[in-house]
C-alpha cells in the first residue's frame, strides 16, 4: 500500500526481499503481479522488478491480478505484466480454480 501512493524505499532493501522470498518459497506462497499500480500515483506494477527477480531466483511462483473494482479494469495491462515477468525470467504462472493451483505457460497477449 505504501508504494501505491508513490513512496519507495530510500535504502537498499535487497536483504529484506531475499528473506521474504525464502519464506514465500518455504511456505509455498505465490506472489501476485498486480497491474493496478499503473492506475495509481506510483505508475508501476506491484511488486518491484527487483523483488520479482529475487522471487524468480528463489523459485517462487507468480500469478496475475488487476485489482479491478470496475469491469473495464479486469485484466487491464496484463500485456505489460507479461512483458515484465518474461524479462525477469518467468515462463509460467499459477492460476487458481476452486483453490487448486495449476501451472500455465505464459503466452504473449
Amino acid at each position: 500500500m505504501i508504494k501505491k501512493f508513490g513512496f519507495k524505499p530510500k535504502t537498499d532493501i535487497s536483504d529484506l526481499y531475499q528473506a521474504t522470498a525464502k519464506v514465500f518459497k518455504k511456505n509455498d506462497v505465490c506472489v501476485e503481479v498486480n497491474t493496478s499500480g499503473l492506475r495509481h500515483p506510483c505508475k508501476e506494477i506491484y511488486p518491484a522488478k527487483q523483488f520479482l527477480r529475487i522471487c524468480y531466483d528463489e523459485g517462487v511462483p507468480i500469478t496475475f491480478g488487476s485489482d479491478a473494482h470496475m469491469p473495464e479494469d479486469i485484466g487491464r495491462d496484463f500485456d505489460k505484466a507479461i512483458s515484465l515477468v518474461k524479462e525477469v525470467g518467468y515462463e509460467h504462472i499459477i492460476i487458481f480454480t476452486g483453490r487448486m493451483k495449476q501451472l500455465v505457460r505464459i503466452r504473449r497477449c
